[in-house]
C-alpha cells in the first residue's frame, strides 16, 4: 500500500515538473520571437519604449498603423510636385461674390482641427476648410500616410480682435503632451472643438510616426496672423515666398519647419503663415 502511494506521489510530482517546464519553454520562445521581430515594447502607461523604423509601405486611407512604427519617406520620382492651399486664395475664390475687399486683409481668429474616418465633417458656422477638392483632396494632414482624415479649418474677422492668433508652433515628440489644459511658453493646444476642455489632436492620428500637435499663441495686435497655408510636396526643401514664415518646432522664424507626416511617410506636409 505504501509503495503504491509513493509511486502515485512520484508520478504526480513528475507530471507537475514536466508541465511547468513546458510552460516556461513556451514563454521563453514567445519572448524571443517578440525580441527577434523588434516589436515595440510597452513601457510606462502603455507607451512604447522603442521606435521601430521600417521602409515605407502603403496604407489605404482609413487603415491604421500602430504608434511608434516609423515609416521612412517614400522615394519620389518627381521631387518638384508642390500643391499649396492657402486661406488667401480660398477666400478670394469662395467669397468673391459676397465679401467686401476689406475681408481679404482681415485676420485669422480661430482654428479647428477635424479628425474623422472619412473626408466629411462640418465644424461650427463661419469656418472654412483649408483644402483643395482636387483628385488627391489636398489638405489632409495625413495625405499619403493612411490613418484618419485630418483637416484644418479657420475663421476670420475684418479687424484684429483683442486676443487674436499671433503665432503657431508645432510640437513633434515621442511623449504625449498633457492636453488638459496645456500651456507651453504662452501657447495653447489647438483642439477639435470650441470647448477648450477637449483634448488636442495628434496630426499623425492612426498613421504611426511621431505625435504631432499644433499650438497657438493669442495676444493683442500688432502681429496677428492674416493668412495660413498648407504645402503638400514631394520635396523636403520647398521654397518660402516673401512675406510668409514656416510654422516651426519652436515658434520662431529660426526654428525648423515640421513635416506633419514625420515618421508616417506620405507627402511632405508643411504649414506656413503670413502676418
Amino acid at each position: 500500500m505504501k509503495k503504491n502511494s509513493f509511486r502515485l506521489i512520484t508520478f504526480l510530482f513528475s507530471g507537475f515538473i514536466i508541465t511547468t517546464a513546458c510552460i516556461l519553454i513556451a514563454l521563453i520562445t514567445a519572448c524571443s520571437k517578440d525580441t527577434d521581430d523588434n516589436y515595440p515594447v510597452s513601457g510606462e502607461n502603455g507607451i512604447a519604449d522603442e521606435i521601430q523604423h521600417v521602409p515605407f509601405f502603403f496604407v489605404e486611407k482609413g487603415d491604421s498603423v500602430p504608434k511608434y512604427i516609423w515609416r521612412d519617406m517614400p522615394i519620389f520620382e518627381d521631387t518638384t510636385i508642390e500643391v499649396v492651399v492657402s486661406s488667401e486664395d480660398l477666400d478670394k475664390i469662395n467669397g468673391s461674390t459676397h465679401k467686401s475687399t476689406s475681408y481679404y486683409s482681415s485676420y485669422i481668429t480661430d482654428l479647428y482641427i477635424q479628425n474623422s474616418r472619412d473626408a466629411t465633417g462640418h465644424p461650427p458656422a463661419m469656418y472654412t476648410k483649408l483644402w483643395c477638392n482636387d483628385g488627391n483632396k489636398t489638405g489632409d494632414l495625413n495625405e499619403g500616410a493612411g490613418g484618419n482624415f485630418i483637416y484644418l479649418w479657420y475663421t476670420r474677422m475684418t479687424e484684429a480682435c483683442p486676443y487674436g492668433i499671433t503665432n503657431l508652433y508645432l510640437h513633434a515628440g515621442g511623449q504625449y503632451p498633457n492636453p488638459n489644459p496645456v500651456f507651453y511658453y504662452n501657447y495653447t493646444i489647438v483642439r477639435n472643438c470650441q470647448d477648450r476642455g477637449y483634448p488636442g489632436i495628434d496630426l499623425n492620428d492612426k498613421a504611426g510616426g511621431d505625435y504631432i500637435y499644433l499650438f497657438e499663441k493669442r495676444m493683442g495686435s500688432p502681429g496677428q496672423i492674416k493668412e495660413i497655408a498648407l504645402v503638400s510636396t514631394t520635396s523636403s526643401t520647398p521654397a518660402l515666398p516673401d512675406g510668409w514664415a514656416w510654422v516651426t518646432d519652436d515658434g520662431t522664424d529660426y526654428g525648423t519647419k515640421v513635416n506633419l507626416n514625420q515618421g508616417a511617410g506620405g507627402r511632405y506636409i508643411y504649414l506656413r503663415i503670413k502676418r
